[in-house]
């Protein structure tokens, strides 16, 4: 079920900074050739819109889940060795609802925010491919955190009062139920005047018409448009004009890929990724 917006909702709120949270695609893997320079969607946006700030939340590999507990759309409950915090010694986290610093890359991962009124990083290492979660108080803190307290982390806090560009749900494919939900969620919390932008989840180069994945993503896609027309961004191959806009000539394999519902080869880093280009 969609959230009913109010006018006010769509109106020029007091923050000018745009969050973009999202996966891979978001994260620009595969932007390194076309119109936007090698630029990822979020520094693309950066440029064009200077001096707005824009920032880039995208991590590669991540599911829908995980972005939404970064965004704040789904709760993360954790639970830690002994129950209390060690000063300034990490203590492992044993129990986490999601691990939603987990991404494509082996490098660390951090993230600060509040838990039970407390101040804390969380950090993810992996090390031979398992993967660790540890907290750290504030101010070397020893205070207790009972079983399953909820973390809430500081990039969730920071975007309330933004424009939010949400991307999610192309490493769910095709199982993308709930999406929906959890962008609701997301809106949810976001402060009035609530200004956003939702992406269309978007087809790979194999999820041609026809296919079970496409009819998948369509049918998530329309329930998003129809949930948010105001709002949302088609993820639909490029028309004669547009190409013509990009100065971008399509070659016959890109046509029938675009009759296919799907980006052009041309437009594409891979199976997954667009290139500048798009």
């Amino acid at each position: 079920m969609s959230i009913i917006l109010k006018s006010e909702d769509y109106n020029k709120g007091i923050s000018e900074e745009i969050i973009c949270f999202g996966d891979s695609l978001t994260q620009g893997a595969g932007a390194t050739t076309g119109l936007t320079g090698g630029l990822s969607m979020p520094s693309y946006l950066s440029n064009i819109l200077y001096p707005r700030l824009v920032q880039n939340l995208g991590l590669g590999g991540q599911t829908m889940e995980k972005i939404a507990s970064r965004q704040g759309a789904k709760p993360i409950y954790i639970t830690i060795t002994g129950n209390v915090l060690n000063g300034a010694t990490d203590v492992a986290i044993t129990s986490i609802s999601s691990q939603f610093l987990s991404w494509a890359a082996t490098t660390a991962g951090y993230a600060s925010g509040i838990v039970n009124g407390v101040p804390c990083l969380i950090t993810r290492t992996v090390v031979s491919t398992v993967e660790t979660y540890v907290i750290r108080g504030a101010n070397n803190s020893t205070s207790a955190i009972p079983a399953n307290s909820i973390f809430y982390p500081d990039s969730a806090f920071n975007a309330k009062d933004t424009i939010q560009v949400f991307w999610w749900g192309r490493n769910n494919v095709p199982t993308l139920t709930g999406l929906d939900t959890l962008i609701d969620n997301a809106i949810y919390l976001m402060s009035s005047p609530k200004r956003f932008i939702i992406i269309g989840v978007l087809p790979a180069q194999t999820e041609i018409i026809g296919t079970a994945n496409y009819n998948a993503i369509i049918a998530m896609n329309n329930t998003l448009r129809n949930n948010y027309p105001n709002n949302y961004v088609e993820s639909t191959p490029p028309t004669t004009l547009e190409m013509a806009d990009l100065v971008y000539t399509p070659t016959t394999q890109d046509n029938t890929d675009i009759a296919n519902g799907i980006f052009p080869t041309g437009m594409r880093a891979d199976a997954t990724h667009l290139n500048g280009f798009a």
